[in-house]
């Protein structure tokens, strides 16, 4: 930062020569012009250009602050009583005719009747307030046969003398202008930092992104950045000081930034979309209201940068891929529990979602996250079983560089710590081991993590998912896992029946499945009547929902080479799956596993109701019984089934 530039307007030699010298004892640049009245407000215009603060003394210096105190400050070089009464002595001494020729804002300044009083001499007193006033009241001086005239104005002794009478100045002492030229210093390097910190606040805008517009506590417009001048087309030079209304914006615009304080009103401006937020100046403890901030932002702009951080997000895996709409049910039972996990998401508690392998877990978990106020950050999945403690607690927690043997220099970060401002989903909860299981209620009841090898607390924002397929309050009961873990984990809670418990699932999840693996593998779609995926119910599909997409997959490949044959492949795949089972054919198209009379009664009143949409008179014509004797039967199978 260099020196700050004061500029001085001098009405008379001795002031230009006792600047000059003050100037070499200090830490700035001064620059002097000499010049009066209208012809020093010229000069002060020209070293407004380059100074901080303008200097000048007299009607001049009164002059200029008149016409540039707005532009730049300007600072008056006092004159006191005494230099006043010492002038006016000096007059006495030549002449008792004398006249004080003052500038018409001396008139409140200065006690014309106590100096009278004072010099025991009686004198005219004149005003004047331009060059062409001053000549006038000269001119009357000399009709009154005035022989001495006094002033603070440095132009009145020339102009005196031509009219045959002397002129006398009433000069500013040393001790005057050094005052005044260290105030003017003042008030330069306060305004030198206040025009970096500008700068600053400036530079800082212009490259925001986008744009912000300010307005001061009467509503005109006190700051605008390059982005809002592209935005609204306008020039910052035009619009600083001016009210809104004044510059011809739509109002659709005018509606936004007059409306109520809050983020996100949308409005179109020139077929460019923008989302517009005000924010309020306050001060906190008094509460005053000093104007507004008003952002604004192409919509174009917000959607291509979600679409790159979820692009980023994605190719590190980060994001979940399935939403809620994604879920595949005709169940109740499960529709009632998707509508729970739809409540769950709105809140940022735990959640524990129970079920054996290959139910949906993962799913509905990637569904809450989307359907959170936390969809626009990360999702971060970890499997707790596939990887060994050691490794686990560095994946979750991180570790910093030398923790241990083969560290990466630099340290990492933990999976905790990549989740902040998501979702971490504990896949496999209960297979972690009870010291890590310590480690993870800290993180959770803290909200903070520390690295492995570190010492340093990191805060986390992060919400827990936690899944398994084991029942936790088992490995409780058996010392396997802490309490006060489970009761963590287990606040808000989602049990997953298996497939087999919502076999009307079974056909539609079959369906749905083909549609999707044909699309993915760009083969042409298989043709099967819905009875035939009907004949899938009577499976129990150990393997839940992963097992029927994975037998759907091998059914849609094997359809591509014969495809005519797809109701055929249909029975022989779900053959096969019988056999591996150690279940035999029964029957044209039946399959039944071998079993207690009880097993197989069950078998088939589970099949038939099945088939048949839970249609009892159906279900009795088959069996030949009555249809009270065929309710009994099919709702002590479907109690058996849910024991």
């Amino acid at each position: 930062m260099g020196k700050p530039v004061i500029g001085v307007v001098s009405s008379y030699p001795e002031l230009t020569s006792e600047v000059k010298k003050w100037a070499t004892t200090a830490d700035v640049r001064v620059r002097v012009l000499e010049a009066v009245l209208e012809e020093g407000v010229d000069a002060a215009r020209e070293l407004a250009a380059e100074a901080l603060v303008l200097v000048s003394r007299g009607p001049t210096g009164h002059l200029i602050r008149r016409q540039l105190h707005v532009q730049v400050p300007v600072v008056l070089v006092e004159i006191n009583a005494f230099d006043l009464l010492y002038t006016l002595y000096r007059a006495t001494r030549i002449s008792s005719r004398i006249a004080y020729l003052g500038f018409t804002y001396e008139v409140d300044e200065i006690d014309f009747e106590r100096v009278r009083e004072v010099l025991r001499v009686p004198f005219l007193h004149l005003t004047y307030d331009s060059t062409t006033a001053l000549g006038e009241q000269l001119d009357r001086a000399r009709e009154q046969d005035v022989k001495v005239v006094v002033g603070t104005g440095a132009c009145i002794p020339p102009r005196a003398e031509r009219r045959g009478m002397t002129g006398l100045v009433v000069e500013s002492s040393a001790t005057a202008v050094r005052a005044a030229m260290g105030r003017a210093l003042e008030i330069a390097r306060a305004r030198q930092a206040d025009k970096a910190r500008s700068l600053l606040l400036q530079t800082v805008l212009d490259h925001a992104g986008q744009g912000v517009l300010a307005t001061n506590s009467d509503g005109r417009i006190s700051l605008c950045n390059r982005a809002a001048e592209s935005l609204l087309g306008l020039e910052k030079d035009h619009v600083i000081g001016r009210l809104p209304r004044e510059l011809g914006m739509p109002a659709v615009f005018l509606r936004a930034i007059e409306g109520p304080e809050g983020c996100g009103f949308l409005c179109e401006l020139d077929n460019t979309q923008l989302v517009v937020s005000k924010i309020s100046i306050t001060e906190a403890e008094e509460g005053a209201n000093y104007g507004h901030v008003y952002t604004l932002q192409p919509v174009r702009k917000i959607q291509q940068l979600e679409q790159k951080i979820r692009r980023e997000l994605t190719q590190k895996g980060l994001i979940a891929r399935f939403t809620f709409d994604d879920v595949v049910c005709r169940s109740q039972v499960f529709r009632q529990i998707v509508e729970r996990a739809r409540r769950y998401a709105a809140f940022d508690s735990t959640v524990l979602i129970t079920g054996e392998s290959g139910t949906g877990k993962e799913v509905l978990a990637q569904s809450i996250h989307n359907a959170s106020p936390r969809r626009q950050g990360p999702f971060v999945a970890v499997n707790c079983a596939a990887l060994p403690e050691n490794l686990l607690e560095s994946e979750l927690f991180g570790y910093e560089e030398g923790a241990f043997t083969g560290a990466r220099r630099g340290g990492r970060v933990g999976l905790f710590e990549l989740a902040h401002g998501g979702t971490i989903f504990l896949d496999e909860v209960g297979s972690i081991t009870p010291p890590l299981q310590a480690h993870l209620l800290r993180v959770i009841q803290e909200r903070s993590v520390m690295r492995v090898g570190g010492s340093r607390v990191i805060p986390v924002d992060v919400r827990v998912i936690a899944a398994t397929n084991k029942s936790l309050i088992d490995l409780v009961a058996a010392g396997q896992f802490r309490e006060d873990l489970y009761y963590r984990l287990d606040v808000l809670r989602l049990d997953l029946p298996p497939l087999r418990e919502r076999r009307e699932d079974i056909p539609v999840l079959a369906e749905f499945f083909a549609r999707e693996i044909t699309r993915r593998l760009g083969l042409p779609a298989i043709r099967v009547r819905p009875s035939v995926w009907a004949l899938l119910t009577g499976y129990d599909w150990p393997g839940n929902v992963r097992e029927l997409q994975n037998f759907i997959e091998r059914l849609v490949i094997l359809c591509s080479e014969q495809p005519a044959r797809a109701e055929d492949l249909v029975e022989e795949l779900l053959t096969e799956k019988y056999n591996a089972a150690g279940m035999v054919m029964k029957g044209e198209r039946l399959l039944i596993r071998l079993g207690s009379l009880e097993e197989i009664e069950r078998q088939v009143i589970d099949y038939l109701q099945a088939r048949y949409n839970g249609n009892k008179s159906a279900v009795a014509r088959i069996l030949g019984i009555s249809r009270t004797t065929a309710w009994r039967r099919m709702k002590g199978s479907s109690h058996r089934i849910g024991s």
